[in-house]
């Protein structure tokens, strides 16, 4: 039973930051412009096998939805925004993998390295509600949060091949 804790405790965490930032149902930084942009890329993904140019968003047309990020972040998020008729919903779903995903991420490694559940439990929850990540994710930008997810584990191989 000692062993779920921190996992159902970041399960808990994740919820809380959910309704933290999508509260009634809004989106915290809709304003900044970026998120028409991530929505279109998860809208477009639907044309991902026809070319590079997108023409299935922003009114047929051609845009080029994905040259800094791949669609590989998004694919969880189109078939979820396809299912709850809002590409909105899948967005939301991709920022709580991207934020369980961290925690547990960052938890693994600095068990790993210290031993102490504790300390481990404390650096997770610091390192991901950060302020520079939390800032990502209210301006939209899913690729920037998700990178927060590995840097942990990069300083972790870096640390053991040392």
């Amino acid at each position: 039973m000692k062993k779920i804790i921190p996992w159902l405790s970041f399960l808990l965490l994740t919820i809380l930051f959910m309704v933290a930032l999508f509260y009634d149902r809004t989106i915290i930084g809709r304003h900044s412009g970026v998120l028409s942009f991530e929505l279109n890329r998860i809208g477009s993904i639907k044309a991902i096998f026809k070319g590079p140019v997108n023409y299935v968003v922003d009114g047929f047309v051609g845009s080029p939805a994905n040259l800094f990020q791949p669609w590989l972040i998004y694919l969880i998020a189109y078939p979820i925004g396809h299912v709850l008729t809002s590409f909105i919903y899948g967005y939301m779903a991709v920022v709580a993998i991207f934020t369980y995903l961290t925690l547990a991420i960052a938890y693994l490694v600095v068990k790993q390295v210290t031993n102490n559940n504790s300390q481990a439990f404390l650096f997770a929850t610091i390192w991901t509600f950060a302020a520079y990540r939390t800032f990502d994710i209210t301006r939209n930008v899913a690729g920037e949060a998700l990178v927060f997810a590995f840097i942990p584990l990069a300083f972790f191989l870096a640390f053991i091949n040392w």
